[in-house]
């Protein structure tokens, strides 16, 4: 049978793509892979289209046993891999045969892990998307006992990621921010506060958006606002002034005023962030945030 059986699930593991767009209307948010770089890897290494379906693992803690011949491929944080109990590398096919044991223990480094299989996983598309967003019952997460089918299961050739192109994950981050509708509301020594102020990724982080701290917010100059659209990469800051930043599966309409939105191409480093790595803001104009997505849309992934 072309399957997996889960024999272990540690944190959160999902079916994503690169999300559903045109549906916040209805209160449908994007979802999709947080890190799509790794997703793109992942893919690549496999013999996939960029944007097909595959597992995104949180934290690592993740295992299964095949049913089949295919080939995969693992990208994204770093954590140790074992195939039927030898380690095996990230960012290289691996080649798997019917009764082997796949598993990847919890991550060291980042976030977030993309497991890809050639010929990709038998889902079902809701609202033009494979995405998973639980709250919003599209799809579920994946647990013990449960039988993940493939679409074409094939073994593929081996190729490896390019070392310049795999990242490093550290405890420090800068993400660009481009000002919001409500950033007129502070003022420009609030502002320069605000670009100044070391914060850090709380415990409160998750696939619906990352809650920062800080020893001394600066808090909003109003309470709240009307709700209002609310879009991926938006910071809003609530009322004890600790900034909250919109992931994936983000709500669709918020209440709080939003200091501005963070840099598409910077969101990969926020997913991969783990509770405690330092956060710093840098201010970004439209333009100059549109040109760093361009290019990083462009960029190939190098195989070898």
């Amino acid at each position: 049978m072309s399957s997996w059986t889960i024999t272990k699930v540690l944190g959160q593991v999902t079916i994503q793509d690169n999300g559903r767009t045109g549906f916040a209307h209805l209160g449908i948010t994007e979802s999709g892979a947080a890190d799509k770089w790794a997703m793109r890897c992942a893919n690549a290494l496999v013999g996939n289209a960029e944007s097909e379906p595959l597992l995104e693992i949180t934290l690592g803690g993740f295992a299964f046993t095949s049913g089949c011949e295919v080939s995969l491929a693992v990208t994204g944080a770093k954590a140790p891999l074992f195939l039927n109990d030898i380690p095996v590398d990230q960012y290289q096919t691996i080649e798997l045969h019917k009764g082997d044991r796949f598993e990847i223990k919890p991550a060291s480094e980042g976030a977030r892990l993309y497991l890809a299989a050639s010929g990709g996983f038998d889902t079902e598309r809701l609202f033009g998307s494979a995405s998973t967003c639980t709250r919003e019952g599209l799809g579920s997460e994946l647990s013990v006992g449960d039988e993940l089918t493939l679409s074409k299961p094939t073994i593929t050739d081996s190729v490896a990621l390019s070392v310049d192109q795999i990242p490093q994950f550290k405890r420090s981050i800068r993400l660009g921010l481009v000002k919001g509708l409500q950033s007129h509301l502070y003022d420009w020594q609030a502002f320069d506060r605000f670009f100044k102020t070391r914060f850090e990724v709380s415990p409160l982080a998750d696939r619906m958006g990352y809650r920062l701290i800080a020893d001394n917010p600066i808090k909003p100059p109003v309470g709240g606002i009307r709700s209002e659209g609310i879009n991926l990469g938006a910071v809003q800051i609530p009322a004890d002034g600790h900034p909250i930043i919109m992931l994936n599966d983000h709500q669709t309409i918020g209440g709080y005023m939003k200091i501005g939105s963070i840099c598409r191409a910077d969101l990969a480093l926020l997913a991969q962030a783990t509770p405690g790595t330092e956060v710093f803001f840098y201010p970004i104009s439209v333009e100059h945030a549109q040109h760093r997505l361009r290019h990083q849309l462009k960029r190939v992934p190098k195989l070898v």
